[in-house]
């Protein structure tokens, strides 16, 4: 029998797919218009930090106070070399702005319009602007938490020598994109006519499902064919080879802490917890990791101890989603058995916070355009 709770969530996409053929019809008179009036709409502010050859556009949607994580994530951009510039969807309560403009190169407040890809938008089109050509560009937006070495994580991507780079890479119909809440660009890509087209043609839409499919994955798939090489942490075949390689010890403490499964795979997890190990055991521990895998399940939040620890996976989702409570249940289970490494105290406050609150039956999209 389905879930409650996955009906509902489905009930809701639907709603929202709706909502994104209205939008499209929508999109192009009203970017045009946004283009025509930004000068009057986005408010820019500059804080102390000087301005760099290495970008970081972070963007925001903080219409509160503004979260200590926020500004944690700012000082540790700048103490890796970047300029931070903060793009915020929505203007900032006074206390907001006055505690994060020390923290930043520059700040702009835009209507909340076109989420994430919207302030992605504006950051790209500010950096035109102001006639600014970065060597790098870093792009990452505040739905997730750093919680791990994040300093070896941008090493790793760098190491690809690829001109776009993220953390996860999705697949689906034989389009592969990467996840959207950080990306790495060189020179070569912030240069090339793939990525200057993707923007000068992109249309501002207010469904969220609208921006993942027109932006998410388009993105990734326009600087492909534009010519640009495109790498990423890992895909589920990436994390399943990782595995395979691990020692015993992580492939055990990656189904300790893995999200629930039921049924058939529930109870062979509970079997392989239990019985001792050998060449036998871990053949079928990678069976198992694999056959949950299969599907709709993705390997930082199905295993999320495991993409700390053998990844380098350094982000957990904000989401009020299922999963993503699941995945952070077991990130709080990590830190408290001492499996993965504590989170700075401002991290762990807000996490714990979150998961106090509970699941909600609503997609990340959904629980967002509330806010409009």
């Amino acid at each position: 029998m389905i879930p409650g709770w996955k009906v509902r969530r489905e009930l809701q996409r639907f709603r929202q797919q709706i909502a994104w053929y209205w939008e499209r019809a929508q999109a192009r008179h009203r970017t045009r218009q946004h283009d025509r009036d930004r000068p009057r709409l986005v408010r820019r502010a500059d804080g102390p930090n000087p301005a760099g050859q290495r970008i970081a556009a972070f963007l925001i949607f903080q219409p509160a106070e503004m979260p200590g994580s926020i500004l944690e994530t700012c000082d540790q951009l700048t103490q890796l070399g970047y300029s931070v510039l903060v793009v915020s969807n929505g203007t900032l309560i006074g206390p907001a702005r006055v505690a994060l403009l020390p923290h930043v190169w520059r700040l702009l407040e835009r209507p909340n319009l076109g989420y994430d890809f919207g302030g992605y938008r504006e950051a790209v089109m500010h950096l035109w602007d102001e006639k600014i050509a970065p060597d790098e560009l870093l792009i990452l937006n505040d739905s997730v938490w750093i919680v791990a070495a994040f300093p070896g994580f941008l090493e790793r991507l760098n190491s690809f020598g690829a001109d776009v780079t993220g953390a996860v890479l999705r697949s689906k119909k034989r389009r592969r994109w990467l996840e959207s809440y950080l990306l790495r660009l060189n020179r070569v890509a912030l240069e090339a006519s793939a990525f200057r087209a993707f923007w000068e043609d992109y249309r501002l839409v207010d469904s969220k499902f609208g921006v993942i499919r027109q932006g998410e994955r388009d993105l990734t798939v326009a600087l492909s064919k534009g010519g640009l090489s495109v790498a990423a942490l890992g895909d589920n075949a990436g994390f399943l080879k990782r595995m395979a390689e691990a020692p015993e010890e992580e492939l055990r403490l990656a189904l300790k802490y893995a999200a629930p499964v039921s049924g058939p795979l529930g109870k062979v997890r509970a079997q392989l917890l239990q019985a001792h190990g050998g060449p036998e055991w871990r053949v079928q521990a990678l069976g198992h990791i694999a056959g949950a895998l299969d599907g709709k399940r993705v390997w930082n939040a199905q295993f999320p101890i495991a993409a700390l620890r053998v990844m380098d996976y350094p982000f957990v989702k904000k989401s009020r989603e299922p999963v993503n409570a699941d995945w952070r249940t077991q990130v709080l289970r990590g830190v408290t058995d001492g499996v993965i490494p504590m989170p700075s105290s401002t991290v762990l406050t807000e996490l714990s916070a979150v998961q106090v609150h509970g699941a909600s039956t609503q997609s990340h999209w959904a629980q967002r355009s509330a806010a409009h």
